[in-house]
């Protein structure tokens, strides 16, 4: 019995020296593993973290990226105008409004780009205008976000102007905008 058991202990030693003996990693080995584990690690939190690039075809496509970040859509009937007339109407009321904001603002409409955003969001409208002013070569010199509240019988109360220079700054901003002339 003695013998049976004796046997068996040497078997199971044997074994599980087999087991873990039968590589054996030098320190070069393991350090290298660990830093080629590290590597792919970190090659593939990269991949998830990085945003991949966004080129837009057109100013349009590119302007409305921005807007769309603050919910502003391009359409007057976002604000549940209705009727085509009805918005035919307001939009003529917020080019009058937008006209008296600028010259109060001693900003040159005759040398910009006009650009109206709409936004309804839980019942309360307004609407920002991006002004683009320009130089005699056509090339874009500043970015304001003019913004109004709009009331629900859609008089326009202007808010406040502020000059943007992230949209300005974007590197396909410059190209496109050529493309509005």
């Amino acid at each position: 019995m003695k013998r049976i058991i004796a046997l068996v202990l040497t078997a199971t030693i044997g074994l599980a020296l087999v087991g873990c003996g039968t590589k054996t990693n030098t320190s070069e080995d393991s350090s290298a593993k660990t830093t080629e584990q590290t590597s792919t690690q970190e090659s593939k939190e990269k991949e998830s973290t990085e945003v991949p690039e966004v080129t837009y075809e057109s100013f349009e496509s590119l302007l409305n990226s921005f807007a769309n970040e603050e919910y502003y859509y391009n359409e007057a009937n976002t604000l549940k105008l209705l009727t085509d007339e009805d918005e035919t109407a307001f939009v003529k009321k917020a080019e009058t409004a937008l006209d008296k904001v600028l010259s109060d603002e001693k900003i040159d409409k005759s040398k910009a780009k006009v650009y109206q955003y709409y936004r309804n969001v839980n019942g309360k409208k307004d609407q920002v205008a991006y002004v683009i002013t320009y130089g005699d070569n056509n090339t874009a010199e500043k970015v304001y976000e003019v913004y109004s509240d709009v009331s629900d019988d859609f008089e326009i109360t202007f808010k406040e102007v502020k000059e943007n220079s992230d949209i300005i700054a974007h590197k396909q901003f410059a190209e496109l905008f050529k493309g509005e002339f």
